[in-house]
């Protein structure tokens, strides 16, 4: 029985005997001396279109807005959407609607889609007003502004 105890902790030293030594050759782990604090993400509210002006029974705020190709500058832009959206949405209606318009070198609008939760009704409202404004624009591309809007309380 000696003879077994003991061939069984050779066995077992043969098995663990390499990897105690390459553990030995190893530095020590040092501690951590400084404590880094998690980087926190910025979130910004949606904007209530509505609390601007005097229309405020209307929750219609303004979602994440994107740029593909050149769109300088882009509030003129974004304001005739935000108009768009003010002279199309009714008190009923309630979702989100995405609003694409394309300009061009010379700032005129080529191109206006609108898709989202609307009706056929409300898109062809929302295409026209951004096309058939009375105030020129001065937004220059050539790119494509994409802004999303949304109501609810």
């Amino acid at each position: 029985m000696f003879l077994q105890l003991l061939a069984g902790c050779l066995g077992l030293g043969v098995l663990i005997g390499p990897t105690l030594l390459a553990l030995a050759n190893q530095p020590p782990i040092a501690a951590a001396t400084s404590w880094t604090p998690p980087r926190l993400l910025a979130v910004k509210p949606f904007h209530d279109l509505g609390g601007d002006t005097c229309i405020r029974d209307l929750p219609v705020y303004a979602g994440p807005t994107a740029v593909q190709g050149t769109v300088v500058p882009r509030q003129p832009l974004e304001q005739r959407l935000a108009a768009a959206m003010f002279a199309c949405v009714s008190g009923a209606w309630s979702g989100g609607v995405t609003i694409s318009a394309t300009v061009d070198a010379r700032g005129t609008i080529t191109g206006v889609e609108a898709e989202g939760d609307t009706s056929p009704v409300m898109q062809r409202c929302l295409t026209n007003h951004v096309i058939h404004s009375d105030e020129p624009i001065t937004t220059r591309g050539p790119g494509t502004l994409r802004a999303g809007y949304f109501m609810g309380r």
